[in-house]
């Protein structure tokens, strides 16, 4: 959709920005708020019941989202935190630590909610109305300004001082309010559109995960006659086939390389705790394996399948040397269930890492080798499907984000007349 431009520009003084509409004026943030802080410095006794702190990870575009999950502190280290008024109703929340960058407005609830430095809240003067500035805020011309002057310490920062030294452009109080009102349905018909790509992708992700499933526990033959596996998360499987400890399929090894060791465009392989394949000179093996995070964030969920030249982290396990089982049919079993055993057999909600003895005793589901390269083929193909299906859908997705801070951008600098 196409909108016109304004009758005539001038110079907004701010690169960022550029051109703006004749009767709209360039302000430089700080002047036009009443109040603008940052959450608590300090740190607080955690508690199960009493006010939320939360940090910039609750700060969404456009809402704040807490769950009982997050942290509470007392009732008197809340009133200490908010002795001063720091927020109410209407103030605007701007994310300075970590993902820098991020706007809501402060809701009205009956929850006792304190914030971490993580968070700003600007309260703008009467005639700067709040939507208006949160979009601003959003804007690609106001990310970019915080982005220039973002500090690195352990995270990426900005200081007040420089939040207060932002340009943004503004018209008269009723064209602000008439623009906000525009952007508010506009937005809310893209989220709603990017809500329902997002479903669609979950949906996938669970058929790929249903047809792996039934492929390497139940074969690709629906009349075959089955048997119990004794395993109750198992549950039947096809007459002749096996229910085998991976210690008896396969050689375990254990990297000797660290993440430093990594040489950007270098020739082999390198694989980390990440699903993210780094390069590195050298190599440690050279074959066939399936590798897997054995600690951090990627337990579970890192794996990957490979056959030739390698070389690998001292936390990573690689499976190599396969007997009764080929490594294409493993990699898809082990990626599959693997998750699911820890679970299973730890008495932990999560965990962070995992060692040789549970490795070898997983179970592995293990058909005839004719059947295992039948099911290898068949998923790799559909695979490619899903592959093909869930790019489709993630580029339409980043297409209308894009045209979501695009659309924002151009209203709130005047480049299109929207109202």
């Amino acid at each position: 959709m196409s909108y016109p431009a304004y009758e005539s520009y001038k110079d907004s003084g701010e690169p960022w920005i550029g051109d703006i509409p004749k009767d709209w004026i360039s302000i430089k943030l700080g002047h036009y708020l009443t109040s603008l802080k940052d959450g608590t410095h300090g740190t607080h006794e955690r508690v199960n019941e009493g006010p939320y702190l939360l940090s910039a990870k609750n700060v969404q575009d456009d809402e704040l989202i807490y769950s009982d999950l997050d942290s509470k502190i007392t009732e008197e280290e809340f009133l200490a935190i908010n002795k001063n008024g720091s927020f109410k109703f209407g103030d605007v929340l701007l994310t300075i630590v970590g993902t820098i960058g991020r706007c809501a407005i402060y809701p009205k609830h009956e929850e006792k909610v304190a914030f971490q430095r993580s968070v700003a809240t600007l309260r703008p003067v009467k005639k700067v109305y709040n939507r208006y500035l949160m979009y601003s805020l959003q804007a690609d011309s106001s990310q970019k300004q915080l982005l220039s002057k973002a500090k690195q310490s352990a995270q990426l920062g900005v200081y007040l001082s420089d939040v207060a030294t932002m340009k943004i452009a503004i018209p008269a109080l009723h064209k602000q309010v008439a623009i906000a009102a525009f952007l508010d349905e506009k937005t809310a018909a893209i989220d709603d559109l990017i809500a329902k790509k997002e479903t669609l992708l979950e949906l996938l992700s669970e058929k790929r995960t249903a047809l792996i499933t039934h492929a390497v526990t139940k074969g690709l033959n629906l009349s075959a006659p089955m048997k119990p596996s004794g395993i109750n998360w198992i549950g039947d499987v096809p007459q002749g086939w096996e229910t085998i400890k991976l210690r008896f399929l396969c050689r375990i090894n254990t990297g000797s390389r660290d993440t430093e060791n990594r040489i950007a465009e270098a020739e082999y392989p390198f694989f980390v705790r990440s699903q993210t394949i780094e390069r590195i000179d050298t190599y440690a093996l050279d074959c066939e394996a399936v590798l897997t995070a054995g600690d951090g964030v990627g337990v579970g969920k890192v794996f990957h399948y490979y056959n030739g030249k390698f070389d690998f982290h001292q936390r990573v396990y690689a499976f190599t040397d396969f007997y009764k089982i080929q490594g294409k049919f493993f990699f898809q079993f082990f990626s599959q269930f693997f998750g699911l055993q820890m679970n299973i057999y730890s008495a932990k909600s999560t965990v962070d890492s995992v060692r040789r003895p549970f490795l070898q005793e997983l179970i592995m589901c293990v058909p005839p080798e004719e059947e295992q390269t039948k099911i290898v083929e068949f998923l790799e193909k559909e695979i490619v499907k899903f592959d093909k299906m869930e790019k489709a859908v993630q580029e339409a997705v980043s297409k209308l984000k894009e045209y979501r801070i695009a659309l924002i951008t151009n209203a709130v600098t005047g480049k299109i007349k929207v109202v």
